[in-house]
């Protein structure tokens, strides 16, 4: 009998995999090394690929970290590290926030190329945008067309939009949400293939929310292939961006023509009342109403006195009624697979190897979903 070479199994581990769990956990090296009880410099020569973890560490690493084996054997597929991501609250966010994020954006990459396998996702429809040069900023009135001709393109009028996220999902914009215990981040957006909006607020305001997604949907139709990374690190060029997107989502969720034929009233009850109808924030209109001179400064700064003295600025009336909007794209992509057997809920845990808790957050499936025993026996009543 022939002798056989028996490969290591630890030979095909994958350094990056220790780095991106590392930083989804918001540790740097030396916290993980005393998870692990080695050296700080040992972790370096781990993630450097220059030493492979030996058993018992390997076995610590996953018992930690609660990450699948297979997750630090699967090989990085390449993706595009120089894509420009457009962050709310940049400045606030530390460096750790924005890592686990940056590693999370190449996840779901990953999850939405898997699915692509099996479901055909809406054709990406967004209106195409004479972007400014670098550096050029958006007058007011440029951005109000862009709203209005956004809203004409997808056949919305003027009205109300009952549902941004099922709106942006319908046009092929992949939309996910997930819970970060910070609120230094409302959310951001790129683009890799397909347009990607991340909500990571842990705000309870579906209009705080709703605001969010037009936000970053201003950033992709004004910003994204103009600026890069380094670009935004410039404060000026962070806060033109900011501020312009800002204006479109005001512009795009309160049309000028039929929002302000509204207002007839600067009293904190007749916002109460357009904000049921509008779906937006009473601080948010209350700026749209200065911007547009429907208010005089004074006004502004009454309303604004009055918002600061019934302690409205973290919670406004309605919050607690006005339904938080959920994304439903690759929710639906998933339990498809599952309902025609294509694959079974095992075999995704299985093919993506990342932690099930992490899938089923960003796919918003409902907590378990993936791991529910398929424990129903299937009997009928006997036939005469």
């Amino acid at each position: 009998m022939k002798n056989r070479t028996f490969r290591n199994p630890m030979s095909r581990f994958q350094p990056e995999r220790l780095r991106q769990a590392r930083l989804s956990q918001g540790l740097n090296k030396t916290e993980l090394a005393v998870l692990l009880n080695v050296s700080q410099q040992m972790v370096s020569k781990y993630e450097s690929g220059k030493s492979i973890p030996s058993e018992p560490v390997f076995d610590l690493l996953i018992k930690k970290m609660n990450f699948p084996l297979g997750f630090f054997f699967k090989p990085i597929v390449s993706t595009d590290l120089s894509r420009t991501v457009f962050y709310r609250k940049q400045s606030a966010a530390t460096l750790k926030q924005r890592d686990a994020r940056s590693v999370r954006n190449e996840w779901v990459d990953d999850i939405i190329n898997y699915l692509e396998n099996f479901i055909k996702f809406p054709d990406v429809n967004l209106p195409k945008v004479n972007q400014k040069p670098k550096g050029v900023a958006w007058k007011n009135e440029e951005i109000e067309q862009l709203a209005i001709s956004v809203r004409k393109h997808w056949g919305l009028g003027l009205g109300p939009i009952s549902n941004m996220i099922m709106l942006l999902e319908r046009n092929g914009v992949i939309v996910c949400r997930q819970q970060t215990n910070s609120n230094t981040i409302d959310g951001y957006s790129y683009k890799e293939k397909r347009p990607l909006i991340f909500l990571v607020s842990d705000s309870n305001s579906a209009v705080r929310s709703r605001f969010s997604v037009a936000h970053e949907l201003g950033h992709l139709l004004m910003h994204a292939g103009v600026y890069t990374n380094d670009d935004l690190k410039f404060n000026y060029i962070h806060n033109q961006t900011e501020a312009e997107a800002n204006n479109f989502a005001s512009a795009f969720l309160m049309p000028i023509d039929s929002f302000g034929q509204e207002v007839y009233s600067s009293s904190l009850t007749h916002f109460k009342m357009l904000k049921k109808r509008w779906l937006v924030s009473i601080q948010a209109m209350i700026t749209r109403c200065g911007n547009l001179e429907i208010f005089t400064e004074s006004q502004v700064l009454y309303l604004r006195k009055q918002i600061s003295k019934y302690k409205m600025r973290t919670y406004e009336p309605l919050d607690n009624e006005i339904p938080m909007e959920e994304p439903i794209l690759l929710k639906q992509a998933i339990e498809l697979i599952l309902e025609h057997k294509a694959k079974t809920a095992p075999t995704i845990l299985n093919d993506l190897n990342y932690p099930v808790n992490e899938i089923e957050e960003l796919c918003n499936l409902e907590n378990g979903r993936l791991t529910r025993p398929d424990n129903l026996v299937i009997v009928n009543f006997k036939k005469d």
